[in-house]
């Protein structure tokens, strides 16, 4: 379903703004607090677990995979197909825990997908305790899933710059 919605997305920076945020929490709250009748269990693990079936079986898949200088400080600075299975397995070990708190999320919450209709003030001008009109588009990825993954995922999309004119289109903040 498409419409004209008179809206722009938000940027991540006025995403940080204190009124933005507080509306940001309160749809996710909405959305988290939905009862969608379609399969409940979280399908997040079986996502993993593709996706490292495809890279483990993958011919150019690399055996070490090297990762990017301003991570160094706090990661290795590689990781072999070994360690990620080993990582994918702590969190299968700790999604067993979350997986009670399973909800109605978005899963792609980024700017793109937040936006902010054209009759409020500029994010950067509204006083603490406005409340700005804003609408989560863009529903596809949508499932249940635990809701920490929905936050996780949306806290996580700060990082990028999603105003790249050229592939990939997004860039790592450094």
């Amino acid at each position: 379903m498409e419409e004209y919605i008179p809206a722009r997305p938000i940027t991540m920076s006025e995403a940080r703004q204190p009124p933005m945020a507080k509306e940001i929490a309160r749809n996710f709250a909405r959305i988290h607090s939905l009862n969608i009748p379609i399969c409940k269990l979280s399908n997040f693990m079986d996502f993993i677990d593709d996706w490292f079936f495809k890279l483990s079986t993958n011919p150019k898949t690399q055996e070490f995979f090297a990762i990017p200088e301003w991570y160094h400080s706090h990661s290795p600075k590689q990781l072999t197909i070994s360690r990620i299975k080993e990582e994918i397995e702590f969190i299968r070990s700790k999604f067993q825990i979350l997986n009670k708190n399973v909800v109605f999320c978005h899963n792609d919450l980024l700017g793109g997908n937040i936006l902010l209709y054209h009759d409020n003030p500029d994010p950067s001008k509204m006083p603490s305790n406005f409340k700005p009109k804003l609408m989560f588009i863009d529903f596809e990825f949508a499932t249940y899933n635990p809701r920490g993954f929905d936050l996780a995922d949306h806290f996580a999309k700060y990082a990028y710059d999603y105003s790249v004119k050229s592939p990939p289109y997004t860039d790592l903040k450094k």
